[in-house]
């Protein structure tokens, strides 16, 4: 069950965007990667949503997978935890199969934001 996220705007399209967005976190799978940029896109049929699922990423017990959610051209940002939160995502990654060349993460493990709504739209005609 979802539940609402602390300073939630209260109306059914923002619902609805956040809910998206919680059901595309989970669908970045191991040895996967995606951006914030693309779970918004992904929730909203192409539009701009990425500072609201880097809210939910940083804020909300339902959202999945975190570590896999990184920044623009695939670098892991520095979140609540600092540099040692950030330093743990890469690890994790790493230990998934996600290679680092630099900062920036391996570009064929990305998934963008069409990919991720194919498979919200495969998930939600079942649900």
């Amino acid at each position: 069950m979802l539940r609402p996220w602390p300073g939630a705007d209260s109306t059914a399209d923002t619902k609805s965007v956040t809910s998206r967005i919680l059901l595309a976190s989970g669908l970045v799978y191991v040895g996967e990667w995606t951006t914030y940029g693309d779970l918004g896109a992904a929730a909203t049929d192409g539009g701009n949503a990425a500072r609201q699922a880097a809210r939910l990423a940083a804020n909300h017990p339902d959202f999945a997978n975190a570590h896999r959610v990184l920044g623009s051209g695939g670098v892991v940002v520095h979140s609540a935890g600092g540099q040692e939160n950030a330093r743990l995502r890469r690890e994790r990654l790493e230990e998934e199969g996600v290679e680092f060349f630099g900062r920036i993460a391996d570009a064929s493990r990305r998934v963008r934001w069409a990919e991720l709504r194919g498979r919200l739209s495969e998930l939600e005609r079942f649900t």
